[in-house]
């Protein structure tokens, strides 16, 4: 994959949809609170997509590009993994987690979703592989 289909497919992560989704979320929030935190959620996911495709905008070689890619999905998926840790035990715990962290579990879970579509099932599958050792090592 050259760089500019890479940042291209990089743009259908779709904000608008993603503020809708965030919208539908089942939180007793004030209005304006609910809109706070959706505006956060939505910049922090939009500089981190605008932070890859500033690397990729400087990338001339197409498997520099995927390895990028391959090193923004693991990273991104170490945050979402954590993230989602944090957000269990939370729940169990207290019965609910913080708006703030669920909604940031959402958008990433949708980079993630839209970097992943720029990769290969292989490479996919070797990474998940690699980041589930550390879990399966502690089970």
């Amino acid at each position: 994959m050259n760089k500019d289909d890479a940042i291209k497919g990089l743009d259908a992560l779709n904000l608008d949809s993603i503020r809708q989704g965030l919208h539908e979320y089942n939180a007793d929030l004030p209005p304006q609170e609910r809109v706070r935190l959706i505006g956060k959620a939505l910049h922090w996911v939009d500089q981190e997509r605008r932070a890859v495709q500033a690397v990729l905008a400087d990338i001339d070689d197409e498997d520099e590009v995927r390895s990028t890619l391959a090193i923004s999905y693991i990273e991104t998926k170490s945050r979402w993994m954590a993230l989602n840790t944090k957000i269990n035990y939370a729940v169990f715990r207290h019965g609910a987690c913080a708006t703030e962290d669920a909604f940031r579990g959402f958008v990433t879970s949708q980079l993630l979703a839209t970097i992943e579509s720029l990769l290969d099932q292989e490479d996919i599958d070797k990474i998940t592989s690699f980041l589930a050792e550390p879990v399966a090592r502690a089970a």
